[in-house]
């Protein structure tokens, strides 16, 4: 199965650690946001197909080709220039204390870190936090969305294969980069790089008696379910801040006037 989506490889390492318990995962709610389930498995057999004569052989040789501390960078640098958007889509949702955050892991990875080859943004507290165009749009109302398989992209849903398009091409670099350079370097390496990093769970999952279509769309659900929670968490945690320093701008005033 073909991966493009950044840090889903953690939600897949989450449920593979909970693997005695996948089985009953099959009556997951998944099942009600899958209303396109025939088109979806006829895209993700296609995707299989892609991904086991063309990207997993691509995959494999990148690994064997390309020293580990090489590959670690190479991945860092894809990362660290997908977090363009995350500051837009963090603005767009009002949330500035992240948006500051973000632009701030941004500048130290690029200059500090070397392109983003090293994530010294982590070393110091400038935690990644995935943020798109789709998520924007879940903010301001745009909640039920049913999943999609893309082909080649592989799991998604309607709201965020929209806002994908949206945060390439409009929120992203590409913009101002040649058409051949897009489509023929920056978007095939991303693909390898993220399949590359799904190897090392490939024989797992392979291993699971479940079917693997189930697991990849609960893994993604269950990680757009992470990804939306971890925001409001981080807008509450700013509402909160925020008040509690204006308590303290009032106390002060209440001082003085004394």
């Amino acid at each position: 199965m073909v991966f493009f989506n950044l840090n889903l490889k953690k939600c897949v390492m989450g449920l593979l650690m909970l693997s005695s318990s996948l089985m009953a995962m099959t009556a997951f709610s998944a099942t009600e946001q899958d209303p396109l389930e025939p088109m979806n498995r006829m895209i993700f057999k296609f995707n299989e197909k892609l991904d086991k004569y063309a990207l997993k052989p691509a995959a494999e040789f990148y690994n064997a080709a390309i020293p580990r501390p090489l590959n670690t960078a190479i991945d860092h640098a894809y990362v660290n220039f997908s977090t363009f958007p995350f500051v837009i889509n963090d603005v767009l949702q009002a949330n500035f204390y992240q948006s500051a955050s973000d632009s701030w892991r941004l500048i130290v990875n690029s200059t500090v870190g070397v392109g983003g080859a090293f994530d010294v943004g982590s070393d110091i507290g400038l935690e990644k936090q995935v943020n798109s165009f789709g998520m924007t749009l879940n903010k301001w109302g745009y909640h039920q969305s049913s999943y999609l398989v893309l082909p080649v992209f592989g799991p998604s849903n309607i709201r965020n294969a929209m806002g994908l398009g949206v945060d390439i091409f409009a929120f992203s670099p590409v913009r101002f980069m040649s058409k051949s350079t897009v489509w023929a370097f920056l978007i095939p390496l991303g693909v390898i790089d993220q399949r590359a990093q799904m190897l090392r769970f490939q024989t797992v999952i392979n291993e699971l008696s479940i079917d693997p279509y189930v697991f990849y769309r609960d893994a993604y659900l269950q990680h757009q379910n992470y990804l939306v929670e971890q925001n409001t968490e981080a807008k509450e945690e700013e509402k909160i801040d925020s008040k509690n320093n204006n308590e303290k701008t009032d106390s002060d005033y209440y001082y003085l006037d004394e």
